[in-house]
């Protein structure tokens, strides 16, 4: 085991996927949702809705450490908490009527009301409670310390303190059950060379795009080279330079496209921490960013192929997306698993059609529509169709219909103005 590596302890009681709950009131700008969350969550909407405040408060509520923080009220533990939001800068979200309610479907609950958490569960008295997610922390931060080569067990508390804080990077890491890829993600392929220096300089970067640029880091070093067929290209790392081969031409990694800077080191992370089972879940902002429709596809395919590989142990996808084209790609791919599940002797005709490992199976999905209201509330809707189990229609490509409605009225008025011309 390489000493890089975080611990391998199986968090799965804390969470158990596709049996998640969540109840947001008056944080930031969702004003009002209730949502129950799949293995694939989708978020859309325009911008300032309240997607992204909702994925990031999610990978602050599948964080070891907060459950373990609200339970000891170890010293300094409301400036702990405010740290484990300030690492998603949703820590001034928080309102004098903020209602947070969170079920990890594991038995244990998440409130947050009149200024503060509390942890209730139905099947451990609140001793229990305690003791079962320190026992957690404890062997957490023992192999993590043991992979680092540190052994812990005749330290005192005060040294194992500093150690903490010393490695406190590598802890958060470890202690999350969520991986984070900003949407300022595109930046990490250009300055890739540059990591160490950022790293030494202690740049104020957001704690999410510093993370991405680590593992980034771990994950170049793990495969030296990485095909992406659709794109026709090769990532390459020799003598401590990024690399791209396309055809036969090979260029610096800096200098390739704005659509390969986002999403070479995408696939590369997410590759690497699937493969080392660091994570059980994986956010995504903006899987669109800087890519053609084409290719838009091919990477929510990829990421679906993985999704549904036994190898994967990850537990739940959450994207956030402006892009009609996700919710047309994943239509397909619901479609086919609908078909599927319906009709189990079409398996040949139907993966013709489409590789089974992109099919999307029924109830593994939700995917949820954030717009403002005409009072400024934030409204979520679920917009899968009960009786087809489909992305409803009309949100597909809502803008491309207003378009078609307002070149359609022009091109009659052109033509009504070229017929009286004669």
């Amino acid at each position: 085991m390489h000493k890089e590596n975080l611990c391998r302890i199986n968090r799965r009681v804390f969470i158990r996927y596709q049996m998640e709950h969540l109840i947001i009131r008056n944080f930031g700008p969702v004003t009002d949702i209730d949502i129950v969350l799949k293995k694939i969550n989708v978020f859309i909407g325009e911008q300032g809705v309240g997607k992204s405040t909702i994925a990031k408060l999610l990978s602050c509520l599948r964080d070891v450490s907060l459950y373990d923080v609200i339970l000891t009220k170890r010293e300094n533990w409301e400036q702990i908490i405010e740290r484990i939001f300030s690492i998603y800068g949703i820590q001034g979200c928080f309102r004098s009527d903020t209602y947070i309610e969170y079920f990890n479907g594991a038995d244990i609950s998440l409130i947050y009301e009149s200024g503060a958490f509390r942890m209730t569960s139905s099947e451990r008295s609140e001793d229990e409670l305690r003791d079962f997610v320190s026992n957690v922390m404890d062997r957490c931060l023992m192999e993590t310390f043991k992979n680092l080569g540190i052994e812990t067990f005749e330290l005192s508390q005060e040294e194992l303190s500093k150690l903490i804080a010393k490695h406190r990077r590598v802890l958060a890491s470890n202690l999350r059950l969520s991986f984070y890829c900003p949407a300022e993600r595109g930046i990490v392929g250009a300055l890739s060379n540059s990591m160490a220096s950022l790293f030494m300089a202690q740049v104020p970067l957001p704690d999410t795009l510093m993370e991405y640029m680590s593992f980034f880091e771990k994950a170049k070093n793990h495969f030296k080279s990485y095909d992406l067929p659709f794109l026709h290209s090769k990532y390459m790392l020799e003598d401590g330079e990024d690399s791209v081969k396309c055809g036969d031409r090979v260029i610096p990694l800096r200098y390739a496209s704005s659509g390969m800077l986002s999403i070479i080191p995408l696939l590369m992370i997410i590759d690497y921490c699937v493969s080392e089972n660091y994570f059980q879940s994986f956010t995504i902002e903006e899987p669109e960013l800087n890519l053609f429709p084409s290719n838009q596809l091919e990477l929510i395919r990829q990421i679906l192929s993985k999704t549904n590989s036994e190898k994967c142990k990850v537990g739940t996808w959450t994207l956030t997306t402006h892009s009609p084209y996700i919710l047309s790609i994943l239509n397909i791919s619901l479609l086919a698993g609908l078909i599927a599940d319906k009709y189990p002797d079409a398996a040949d005709a139907l993966t013709e059609k489409l590789p089974a490992d992109n099919f999307v199976k029924p109830g593994e999905i939700a995917v949820y529509s954030l717009e403002h209201t005409a009072e400024g509330k934030s409204d979520c809707r679920d917009i899968l169709d009960r009786s087809t189990g489909l992305i409803q229609a009309n949100y597909l490509d809502t803008v491309s219909d207003l378009l078609s409605g307002e070149f359609n009225g022009l091109y009659k008025l052109y033509l009504s103005l070229l017929r009286n011309s004669k």
